[in-house]
């Protein structure tokens, strides 16, 4: 039980936008209380509106023209008309084109600002302190190592609180400048700017002076090809502290501030190549945590906090290919921190971002045999290297054996149930339940510890039986208790042959004398203690074999 693993599971639907998406923000454009989604598409010349229902479902794309490569964008009130607008950053043109909305999701036409060679990630906030938003944006230029780029450096656009922006004399320093966030990490009042240097390895950090204008940079050394950054409070101390994704070296590196501009490093393990950062309580235990896009596996790595500035407890989840954007919100209003990535494609090609709505806690056990308790929500609970008992109690839970001999109880709710190798055991309990056994022979398990009910079963789909499983065959238990109209001894198959039956109807199966019948044209599996009376009596369906096996009274095994 020491290598039990709590996280948070997420449901993946994937929804298809515009070519090789890269950054998605959220907000309510539309005025309907509904979040909803709009992403730069870096293969064109748009973006793409996506409105929300409320309930995790996602409009068709509305395309809206922007510049060429649109690369990065931002969500902020602009013009202080209380209706959400956008900037975005458009990487081949060498501007910002803002678009101001009007709350039904309708958008002005783009005004561009020119910033810097190559532009890319961008960030609001108010850095001369006149109380209005200006636009920081990292131009990845490469007066180093690519001097014909036009040079590295930050971007500074003043707003002007009417949607207009001043641009300032760009900030040049490091090689590869790709992304950054904002605060003030000094604690001194002025917005200040951290900026990952994907060439030189290292973060700059420009303290603010107040006034729109920073300081000369100060580094601090990163690890192989950070890409990109995010900012929160990780250890609960009140201070500023960074997220750096290292693309090279597959980690996060945790810098905790100190609140006077001084930081601690500390490195976790995440996928392969990892780049965008979001930040958020996904777990509801009011501690930030971290998910990673991880370009090159294609996943997500959430990785849960302790508010002490660890990392430790790692779960990955599947996106789309090219992971690369991550932002964060509700969408589905369970009051459960929710997931969008862009997947970018791993060539360039993708067109499709990746929703996953938190479903809730994910127990997973470890090299042990552990026992993995559910509660009372919707819990996904999956078992390690061990022989595991998997118990889902209330909810309609996720259970899934994996290796080992495993013990699969689904409790109340409709369940999903799925063995993995080994000779597992599955037991949906109460609900309508879906069980697979999976690999080698598996025991579908019917047992409720008294006289049978129909709802304390409900109607269980058995996905995979099959009778040549590791050379014998799955089994299906019934319990003498449960199913007392049976006589037959226990033991394999029925002592008393005519207590089991196949016919080709539900409506056979209503009069024949057997106790047990099945229905082999659809795979129905009845109890019938009311014999060759019209009716089941007090028994009923209990199950469906979807593969419509070929059942005989050997498959059976009954248990006093």
């Amino acid at each position: 039980m020491e290598d039990l693993i709590v996280s948070v599971a997420f449901d993946r639907t994937d929804l298809e936008v515009g070519d090789a998406p890269r950054v998605i923000v959220t907000n309510d454009f539309d005025g309907d209380e509904n979040l909803d989604l709009v992403v730069a598409n870096f293969g064109g010349s748009e973006i793409s509106f996506l409105s929300g229902d409320g309930a995790g479902n996602f409009s068709n794309p509305i395309d809206i023209s922007v510049g060429q490569n649109p690369v990065s964008l931002v969500t902020e009130d602009f013009d202080d008309d209380g209706e959400s607008d956008l900037a975005v950053v458009n990487f081949t043109d060498n501007n910002v084109s803002v678009l101001l909305g009007d709350g039904s999701g309708n958008f002005d036409d783009p005004v561009n600002f020119p910033v810097g060679n190559f532009p890319g990630p961008l960030k609001v906030s108010d850095f001369n302190g006149d109380s209005l938003l200006d636009i920081a944006v990292v131009n990845f230029g490469g007066e180093g190592e690519f001097p014909d780029l036009g040079g590295d450096g930050v971007s500074i656009l003043l707003g002007d609180g009417e949607g207009s922006f001043e641009p300032l004399p760009e900030i040049f320093f490091e090689d590869g400048a790709f992304d950054l966030t904002v605060g003030d990490f000094d604690e001194d009042g002025n917005e200040d700017i951290a900026v990952v240097n994907s060439f030189s390895d290292d973060i700059s950090l420009l303290f603010g002076n107040g006034d729109g204008t920073f300081s000369d940079p100060t580094n601090l050394e990163a690890g192989d090809r950070p890409d990109g950054i995010n900012s929160g409070d990780f250890n609960q101390d009140g201070n500023i502290d960074l997220a750096v994704a290292n693309a090279d070296t597959e980690d996060v590196s945790i810098y905790l501030g100190d609140g006077t501009g001084d930081f601690t490093r500390n490195d976790f393990p995440v996928g392969s190549l990892p780049v965008g950062i979001g930040v958020g309580d996904f777990d509801g235990n009011n501690i930030e945590d971290l998910a990673v896009a991880n370009f090159l596996s294609n996943s997500a790595s959430i990785l849960l906090g302790d508010g002490s500035g660890n990392f430790d407890n790692r779960n990955d989840v599947g996106v789309g290919s090219g992971a690369i954007g991550v932002t964060t919100g509700d969408f589905n209003e369970d009051d459960r921190l929710d997931l969008v990535i862009a997947n970018f494609g791993q060539d360039s090609s993708g067109n499709e971002i990746s929703v996953l709505l938190n479903t809730g806690p994910l127990l997973k056990g470890g090299q042990d045999n552990d026992t993995l308790p559910g509660a009372a929500e919707n819990d996904s609970i999956i078992g390690g290297r061990g022989n595991d008992s998997l118990y889902g109690r209330d909810g309609d839970d996720v259970l899934e054996g994996r290796l080992g001999f495993d013990r699969l109880f689904g409790g109340n709710g409709n369940d999903t149930l799925s063995g993995g190798q080994g000779r597992d055991r599955l037991n949906g309990g109460s609900g309508n339940d879906e069980l697979t056994g999976g690999a080698s022979i598996d025991r579908f398990i019917f047992n409720t510890n008294q006289e049978f009910q129909s709802e304390d079963l409900g109607i269980d789909s058995i996905t995979d039986f099959s009778q040549t499983q590791g050379g014998t065959g799955d089994i299906i238990l019934l319990d003498l208790t449960t199913f007392s109209a049976i006589n037959s001894e226990s033991g394999t198959g029925f002592s008393i042959a005519d207590e089991f039956t196949t016919v080709t109807s539900d409506e056979l199966a209503e009069t024949v004398n057997a106790v047990i019948v099945y229905n082999s044209s659809n795979g129905n599996l009845f109890y019938n203690p009311n014999g060759s009376d019209t009716g089941f009596g007090n028994g009923s369906q209990f199950a469906t074999l979807t593969n419509t096996a070929s059942l005989t009274a050997d498959d059976f095994f009954l248990r006093s």
